[in-house]
């Protein structure tokens, strides 16, 4: 079967260490970068039933048993190349069966799973430090468990290895953590300045897990938080400025159908939750009386302080205004730039675009995945569509039916961090 994903044990209760486990029957494994955690699940028959000679022994099935249990670190490869998929943690595992078949499945989660099962200390300092330092500091005790849990400014490197390309290490730079140095690419990325800025003294709210404690304050600096391939954690932005790597085509012209990729799937529009503009009303907006404590509205009104609005291009019949207060923003610039932020997170699903491809990978050997920019050529809506659009959710799944990558992408520039 062409495309073939196999786990690989990394840690388990015993000392099988690097056991490759590569006789599964289903699979699927989905990866977003608005998901949290990436996740999959993987299926063993156990009965002979359409298997014929190639049943697993008693031995491989008890074997199998004993290294997919819960906590279990596994490296998912795919491919003749045994190219890496990503590295995820066992959460499940089930033994089941009916009166004709029996299977093993395993549920598989990457790293993020850990920072969502642990609320953060309420009492963590973290005015005057960066956001890489406080996730260094967060992902600290967990390390020396099978997780490389490094803490990462850039995508590239990641990108190189999902899609099967060969990485220039030629273009690095050291970030220093508390795990050591780590080589780090330098990338055309949008937003780098993360890397420096110290977060405010914002503390942890009661209850709220590491992985909402980080991804909040990502999101005020206007970054993603993602788990690379190899374990490590990343903060990113949208790269728009990388060329398209994949074709994905639907033509209607029997002549130019054999050129077809897409095998179902389309467009979808929509305005439910979108916005034509977003008001941002920052210090000095409100309209308060003298004493602080006594919520009093002025007679008249006060003229806004800092403020701004962002307009979508957008042609629409019935406007949709959002108002926000937001007392961070310290001069209009910066009211202006989160409104532009907010419009777009509002306006993020306004078109999208949700396709099912043949296999894991281009005619051309590129692996599909996320942060990744095709050029779209869809004839099934009218007018065609003929664009370059940005790869946000990827899932490969292997069935009876054969194997298959179901992709969800936007416009690029529709996402705004």
């Amino acid at each position: 079967m062409p495309e073939l994903v196999r786990l690989v044990v990394g840690t388990a209760p015993t000392s099988d260490f690097g056991r490759v486990l590569d006789t599964w029957t289903e699979y699927q494994w989905t990866e977003g970068l608005f998901n949290g955690s990436n996740n999959g699940s993987f299926r063993l028959a156990l009965t002979a039933r359409g298997q014929g000679a190639g049943k697993p022994s008693e031995a491989y099935i008890k074997r199998a048993c004993e290294l997919t249990v819960p906590d279990t670190v596994v490296r998912l490869e795919i491919g003749e190349e045994h190219a890496l998929l990503a590295t995820g943690i066992i959460v499940d595992q089930t033994i089941d069966g009916d009166d004709r078949d029996e299977w093993i499945s395993v549920d598989v989660s990457d790293p993020a799973t850990v920072l969502m099962s642990n609320e953060v200390d309420v009492k963590m300092a973290v005015k005057g430090k960066t956001l890489p330092q406080i996730a260094d500091q967060i992902l600290e005790p967990y390390r020396g468990k099978g997780l490389q849990l490094k803490v990462l400014s850039t995508y590239d490197a990641n990108r190189d290895i999902l899609t099967g390309k060969r990485a220039n290490v030629s273009a690095q730079k050291t970030i220093r953590t508390s795990n050591g140095t780590a080589q780090v690419k330098i990338a055309n990325e949008p937003n780098t300045g993360f890397v420096k800025a110290t977060i405010p003294d914002a503390r942890p709210h009661p209850g709220e897990t590491q992985w909402d404690f980080l991804s909040r304050h990502a999101a005020n600096l206007g970054v993603l938080m993602a788990f690379s391939a190899e374990g490590n954690l990343i903060f990113c932005s949208p790269d728009y400025n990388q060329d398209a790597i994949y074709n994905l085509y639907r033509y209607r012209d029997e002549s130019s159908k054999h050129l077809n990729t897409i095998l179902r799937g389309g467009r979808k529009l929509s305005s439910n939750g979108t916005a034509t503009s977003v008001h941002i009303l920052g210090r000095g907006s409100l309209y308060r009386s003298k004493d602080p404590n006594v919520k009093k509205t002025r007679r008249h009104k006060v003229k806004p302080k800092i403020q701004a609005t962002a307009k979508t291009d957008r042609s629409f019949i019935w406007p949709r205004q959002r108002y926000v207060r937001d007392s961070h923003p310290k001069d209009n610039a910066a009211a202006l730039k989160l409104a532009q932020r907010e419009l777009a997170h509002r306006n993020a699903n306004a078109e999208v675009y949700e396709y099912t491809l043949k296999d894991h990978q281009s005619a051309r050997g590129v692996r599909y995945t996320v942060n990744t920019i095709a050029k779209l050529v869809d004839e099934l809506p009218r007018p065609k569509v003929d664009k370059n659009v940005w790869l946000t959710t990827r899932m490969i799944r292997k069935s009876e039916q054969g194997t298959f990558t179901s992709i969800t992408a936007v416009p690029v520039g529709a996402i705004v961090l």
